[in-house]
């Protein structure tokens, strides 16, 4: 299924559509394109042939080689896809022929019949890969009008957190920080997988930072940059860290995360490295009572035992 989906081009749609393909290739001994010929399943056939067609004429503006003709500036390709793919009746695939008239709509600037066929067709749909695909045209076309706000609601329920997203938030941000990022992103998405990956780089940042006054009570007067990072550079970042800690403690104590250790470890973990080894205890006690997941309880238990050892 996946290389006729995705690999095969318009033509060997259509090759298969009349039945004319070569009987000792490989089109004839893949075990959809036997399926699809054996049912005479034309719908589909039509459905992806269209969708191929699409793809073509979209990928075709990108091109960096492409040269626009009469036809092209008239986007007469396009609005027949279009075109065909409004005219579809049927129910197997309603939604995903009106993907297909997102896709070519949104690609000749037809805005405002893309957030038509949002709200009268596809908005009450049920939950599908398909609606979240339409959806995120839909964020396109508020981000290029520059409403961010109205834009990254519609890619958070997309669940589109790479690219666009991110664009939006830059723009919804006066510091575009880190820690506003993880701010915005936890306000979207709260169990997001790459909320921990964001928090472990700084935790890493900062211990990398403080080592040597924490642990070794030594500070080096040269080792205050990115190169050499020491304690003077850990100052210089203290704010970032020390927010980041308040915003941790603030999440654990929520109800939004499904892993509330996780954060409150973070707290306790940014604490220690800040000179508060006491605070710290009482932090990582509350770690170890709330819900994590497997891994976070070990860490907590590490932790735990690494700060009664600095308490002595």
């Amino acid at each position: 299924i996946r290389q006729v989906v995705y690999k095969y081009p318009a033509r060997d749609m259509e090759l298969i559509a009349t039945g004319n393909i070569d009987t000792s290739g490989e089109m004839k001994n893949n075990t959809f394109v036997r399926y699809l010929l054996k049912t005479n399943d034309t719908e589909a056939i039509q459905y992806l042939i269209l969708a191929k067609q699409c793809e073509t004429a979209r990928a075709k503006r990108t091109d960096p080689w492409w040269y626009q003709t009469k036809d092209d500036l008239e986007n007469k390709d396009l609005q027949a896809i279009l075109d065909k793919a409004l005219a579809y009746q049927g129910t197997a695939f309603k939604t995903r022929y009106l993907l297909q008239a997102m896709r070519a709509a949104f690609t000749m600037d037809q805005h405002n019949l893309c957030i038509r066929l949002w709200e009268e067709h596809l908005k009450n749909q049920p939950e599908s890969s398909i609606k979240r695909m339409c959806e995120d045209y839909i964020g396109g076309v508020y981000f290029q009008r520059g409403d961010y706000q109205t834009a990254i609601n519609h890619y958070a329920r997309t669940m589109q957190t790479s690219g666009s997203f991110w664009w939006c938030v830059d723009n919804l941000t006066e510091k575009k920080s880190d820690i506003e990022r993880i701010r915005i992103l936890y306000q979207y998405h709260p169990n997001s997988p790459e909320l921990p990956r964001m928090i472990q780089k700084i935790c890493r940042e900062a211990e990398k930072r403080a080592n040597l006054k924490v642990f070794d009570g030594y500070i080096d007067d040269n080792e205050d940059d990115d190169y050499n990072p020491g304690y003077n550079s850990y100052l210089k970042n203290r704010l970032r860290y020390i927010e980041l800690r308040d915003f941790a403690l603030q999440v654990a104590s929520e109800k939004k995360s499904d892993n509330p250790a996780m954060w409150q470890y973070a707290a306790a973990f940014l604490t220690l490295l800040d000179g508060k080894p006491e605070m710290a205890s009482k932090y990582i006690a509350k770690a170890e009572r709330i819900k994590g997941t497997g891994f976070i309880k070990n860490n907590v238990k590490v932790l735990s035992i690494m700060i009664e050892a600095y308490n002595g």
